[in-house]
């Protein structure tokens, strides 16, 4: 398989479990807890970089980006690349979303849609792309209940 086509598959399956439940940080879902980190501080798109890792401003991105980044090194052995195939990594959300992109949004959860994309940039510059959509509310831990997963590293 080329390198274009297992890129974009790394990228497409991190994008897809980063929106997805199984993204939590603390035992609550990472994607509410971005969004009233947003909301907070009136920045906008959240992004969050995975490699190389220490760019990011917050205790709960740089956790997001530890899972990620991991989750990254697992996607590209998986692939049979070498860890170094890709020189920078990062996850860019956005909260308001055009009422174009919003109403092609399915609401799988209460809240307002929103856009993660994940993009990789392999040894030669070339970026390799992947966009995930959902809906989601900011983080609140007296509405939510908390995950009893437990993470191993």
């Amino acid at each position: 398989m080329s390198l274009l086509r297992c890129l974009n598959g790394v990228a497409a399956g991190l994008a897809s479990s980063f929106v997805s439940r199984n993204n939590d940080v603390g035992g609550y879902w990472a994607l509410g807890q971005m969004k009233a980190l947003a909301l907070g501080h009136g920045s906008e798109p959240v992004t969050i970089h995975l490699a190389p890792l220490g760019d990011n401003s917050d205790l709960l991105l740089e956790e997001i980006a530890a899972n990620y980044n991991k989750m990254l090194g697992r996607l590209l052995e998986a692939a049979g690349l070498p860890a170094d195939s890709v020189s920078l990594a990062t996850i860019s959300t956005r909260f308001r979303l055009t009422q174009d992109e919003a109403a092609r949004v399915t609401p799988h959860t209460r809240g307002e849609p929103f856009a993660s994309e994940v993009t990789l940039v392999d040894r030669r510059g070339r970026a390799h792309a992947a966009r995930s959509v959902s809906t989601c509310a900011p983080h609140d831990p007296w509405r939510e209940r908390r995950s009893a997963r437990r993470r191993y590293a």
